[in-house]
């Protein structure tokens, strides 16, 4: 048996195959067995599922040396593409015996029964190394697995190198190996010396980047169409390989704060920046930060810029282009460089000395009473809260809360923190309790005023009325 199997290798070697131990290419085929329990109907689904093959049909003498081969390393029962169809029985004078191939055919040069058995029912065949001879099985039967038959459309060559560099294939039937001869449509082949890819398209190698819907386009990160071409890209921090597919390291990568929009390309200590298809670069041409729209620190990006502060510095929450100096519980005086003794602090800070050195100390606001009932400090301010029961009104007054007629309902606690540059009214509750009572006593006493002003005035017309009366009796009387 072992000289056969060096016989039929030598005459497969002559029709241009190579063995993949499980997979043989010869010319446009492709052969390849499968250790996968399976039934018959389920094992030709499978072959028709990977690249739509079919169960292996063995019609010649060459077929049964692959055959050979391929289950030289391999025990038990696979499945190979004849059986008995449905409702029909064995012939005894077919050369098939009334079997037919899985492609619908009995056409063959070749046959290899082994026991046969004249049984009208569904019979499947399966082959294993012991003796290669047909067997028939029930096709219900599951055995140890199968044996598949694809048709390579449009194959390609072994990629031509230089010397000893070597390639690794990798089929789109699964399969992978280096120092094949003949490869299937989709096959990539990739040169481990430098990296570079390949793919077979149209009996012809095209090198990566391809079509970026094609595996990718052979690109070990990412895939982008540039101006309608393929181009392979690379996470930040890492630059694109002199073989323009995979990616390394890079150092003091200007492309991690370039600010584009979707591609960035590093050339040299600079970079560019690109778009994906279907986009066109805008150009920024305006150095915004030449304006200086920026506190501290200004860095130009595409169509704007960033701001950042200096330390010991944040941005302004309503300005995020200014700096505002942060201080915990003590830290340094900003100082005028030409009046060292001239500094500043934040608000809520006051300028102290400590070891003969200037420093901002936070003001404790509580101290100054500034609450109505609590009070805690914070650095820089105060924060005003209220006992259980009251609202917090305005920024530091506390009102009785009024009952609530809605059962379970509860007005919720709401703490102010007040800036202590912002100085609320000392003005108590009580203090305008006094001044509202002093207003009315003084509305009442104006208006007793106007009244006795009213009755003078009365009495006086009623003493002139009586007056003129009698000195026009007087004058009748003459």
């Amino acid at each position: 048996m072992r000289e056969n199997h060096v016989n039929t290798r030598r005459e497969l070697s002559k029709l241009g195959c190579m063995s993949l131990k499980d997979v043989i290419y010869v010319f446009d085929q492709c052969f390849a067995v499968f250790q996968d329990q399976a039934n018959f109907g389920t094992a030709q689904k499978r072959c028709e599922e990977n690249n739509n093959g079919y169960l292996m049909t063995v019609r010649s003498l060459i077929s049964h040396s692959i055959l050979l081969i391929l289950l030289g390393i391999h025990t038990g029962d696979y499945w190979i593409g004849l059986h008995l169809p449905s409702g029909q029985c064995p012939e005894q004078a077919s050369f098939l015996r009334g079997y037919r191939w899985i492609t619908g055919d009995n056409e063959t040069k070749f046959q290899n029964w082994g026991r046969f058995e004249d049984v009208c029912s569904s019979k499947c065949i399966s082959v294993s190394k012991y003796d290669f001879v047909w067997k028939e099985q029930p096709c219900e039967s599951k055995v140890d697995g199968y044996i598949c038959e694809y048709k390579l459309d449009s194959p390609c060559q072994h990629v031509i190198v230089k010397g000893d560099e070597s390639v690794l294939y990798e089929t789109p039937l699964g399969f992978k190996g280096e120092n094949l001869l003949t490869l299937p449509l989709g096959t990539t082949a990739t040169l481990k010396s430098i990296g570079s890819k390949y793919i077979c398209l149209s009996e012809q190698w095209l090198q990566a980047p391809w079509s970026c819907e094609v595996f990718k386009g052979g690109c070990a990160h990412d895939c982008s169409s540039v101006n309608t071409k393929p181009v392979c890209t690379c996470p930040p921090g890492k630059t694109l390989q002199d073989n323009n597919v995979t990616c390394e390291d890079a150092q003091n990568d200007p492309c991690l704060d370039s600010g584009c929009a979707h591609l960035c390309q590093k050339k040299d200590d600079s970079y560019t920046c690109m778009c994906q298809h279907g986009y066109v670069l805008c150009v920024n041409t305006v150095d915004e930060c030449s304006m200086g729209p920026c506190d501290h620190e200004c860095r130009n990006t595409i169509g704007s810029y960033n701001c950042s502060c200096w330390d010991g510095f944040i941005r302004m929450t309503e300005d995020t282009n200014r700096c505002q100096f942060v201080c915990l519980a003590e830290c340094s005086p900003e100082c005028d460089p030409s009046k060292p003794h001239h500094c500043n602090c934040p608000n809520g800070y006051i300028l102290d000395d400590k070891n003969g050195k200037s420093i901002c100390v936070d003001i404790d606001e509580c101290e100054m009473d500034e609450c109505h009932h609590n009070c805690t400090n914070t650095y820089g301010g105060y924060l005003c809260s209220c006992d259980e029961g009251f609202d917090l009104v305005g920024l530091n007054d506390c009102v009785e809360r009024e009952p609530s007629n809605v059962a379970g309902f509860t007005i919720p606690f709401t703490p102010f923190v007040k800036h202590p540059t912002e100085r609320p009214s000392t003005v108590k509750a009580g203090g305008l309790l006094g001044i509202i009572v002093c207003i009315v006593i003084v509305i009442l006493v104006m208006v007793v005023l106007i009244h006795l002003i009213l009755k003078r005035r009365g009495n006086l017309d009623i003493a002139f009325e009586s007056q003129h009366l009698i000195t026009e009796n007087a004058d009748l009387s003459k």
